[in-house]
């Protein structure tokens, strides 16, 4: 549980960053941010309850991901269930990784590329 007090240097800290990068591009700004974070990764341990419904929602993106597949044996099943698994790992890194940086252009490459790939996949599985 975060103090009052915590909070209170965390938003001078907060204030600092702000003010040390108010001179920067926003392609500036989003690399310095990037790089900081990079060199201090972190992430929530999962314990108890909450592991358990991660791992539950695993379980229920597998079973969403090869639904296409089963339902639609052609292309479009395949580039439906590319286009689930790369919205889904660009939702996770939005929220998880990369301070939320909203890169839209960069999250539909990212996409597009699963997308690609399950076709590639698909079609060497039908040679």
């Amino acid at each position: 549980m975060t103090t009052p007090q915590e909070k209170e240097k965390r938003k001078q800290k907060l204030n600092q960053v702000l003010e040390a990068l108010q001179d920067t591009t926003p392609r500036e700004y989003h690399a310095i941010l990037n790089t900081a974070a990079r060199k201090r990764p972190w992430r929530p341990r999962r314990t108890g309850w909450a592991n358990v419904l991660d791992q539950a929602l695993h379980a229920s993106y597998g079973a969403l991901l090869l639904l296409p597949v089963l339902l639609f044996h052609s292309y479009l099943g395949a580039a439906i269930m590319g286009l689930l698994a790369g919205g889904i790992r660009e939702v996770e890194q939005f929220f998880n990784q990369d301070l939320r940086i909203r890169m839209f252009w960069d999250r539909m490459l990212d996409t597009s590329a699963f997308v690609a790939g399950a076709l590639v996949i698909f079609s060497l599985s039908h040679l």
